[in-house]
């Protein structure tokens, strides 16, 4: 949305204010709480206000004031630890706010200019446009039946979701040059003959070599609640999880039953490869004993002893030919350990 405004100044002097207003922030947001991400951000807008913090403003044709405010918030801005936050002449809408204040008869004329339009009825419908959007959405989302993202509204809704208890509300505002961590980053047919393997019985535990996939955490930690709902029973007990990561923050807000490793990874039925660690699944088994029923894999590494193998698009799978491993035993021995 294109904003022009015309100033009057001191003497009737006339210049042009002209900015945009950027809503590309809120799209990423909603996208993000349909992949049972940012969920309980997305909940957390509650009225029209909420919205603010979500625009972005790119400079057009402002006087050379705006330019010296701008100049000076994206110096406080900027760090040498990181590439700076802000586009090429744009800041997020607060800041751009945060220059402008009413002095009496002292108000300056593009104080004067901006607030009477930003104080006015066209930004109270736009915040009202922007928020029916994000309510159509949240609306959306309690009607279906991603079973991570019905746990977390209820949770919310309840007032007992872990960011309940946090000082802030989880907020992030992104530029047009985002790139969400729940992207897929695997085939179509990778995603579906993982589901197909989470649903079988023989399936008791689950390893994850590493988290670079979320869609493969995600897929996951929903079979582990699915299961749950179905049988009554807690999640430890119908599909222990390990994974090696350093950690995920939204495990907690699914509240996933979930053991992290920052070394070794521990037993899984299921054992998924997320990313190449050192040390291969051929190795694994042939040099290190390390058997597993099922290896599930994006990357072929060619036969392994004992095991069959199967290639799909994107993704093979071994399989244990060995009919003496009693594997759900092991699986049971395993993550008995952990049990309260």
């Amino acid at each position: 949305m294109r904003v022009d405004l015309q100033c009057h100044g001191y003497r009737g002097k006339i210049f042009p204010f002209s900015v945009e207003l950027l809503d590309h922030a809120l799209d990423p947001l909603v996208e993000d709480a349909r992949n049972a991400y940012r969920v309980y951000e997305l909940f957390s807008i509650r009225r029209p206000g909420d919205i603010w913090k979500y625009l972005w403003v790119r400079l057009l044709d402002v006087p050379e004031r705006i330019w010296e405010h701008y100049r000076r918030a994206w110096k406080q801005e900027a760090s040498e630890y990181r590439p700076h936050p802000w586009p090429e002449n744009t800041l997020p809408l607060r800041t751009f706010d945060r220059f402008f204040f009413w002095c009496g008869d002292d108000t300056e004329p593009e104080d004067e200019c901006w607030l009477r339009t930003r104080e006015g009825n066209a930004f109270k419908e736009l915040a009202i446009r922007f928020y029916t959007r994000i309510t159509q959405a949240q609306e959306d989302l309690r009607r279906g039946d991603d079973p991570l993202i019905q746990q977390e509204i209820q949770t919310l809704q309840a007032l007992r979701h872990p960011y309940d208890y946090e000082a802030e509300i989880p907020f992030l505002l992104t530029s047009d040059r985002y790139e969400s961590p729940t992207v897929l980053k695997r085939s179509a047919g990778y995603y579906d003959k993982l589901r197909e393997l989470l649903v079988l019985p023989e399936v008791q535990s689950v390893a994850c070599r590493g988290d670079n996939d979320w869609q493969t955490i995600r897929l996951i930690c929903a079979e582990q609640r699915k299961r749950a709902k179905a049988v009554g029973k807690p999640l430890r007990d119908v599909l222990p999880i390990s994974i090696l990561s350093d950690g995920i923050s939204s495990i907690a807000a699914w509240q996933a039953w979930v053991r992290f490793y920052w070394e070794g990874l521990g037993y899984g039925d299921l054992w998924v490869e997320q990313q190449y660690l050192g040390t291969s699944i051929k190795d694994l088994v042939e040099k290190h004993e390390r058997r597993k029923l099922l290896f599930f894999l994006d990357e072929d590494q060619g036969e392994i002893q004992g095991y069959q193998r199967t290639i799909g698009e994107g993704w093979v799978l071994y399989r244990d030919q060995d009919p003496d491993q009693d594997y759900q035993g092991l699986s049971q021995a395993f993550y008995g350990r952990f049990a309260n």
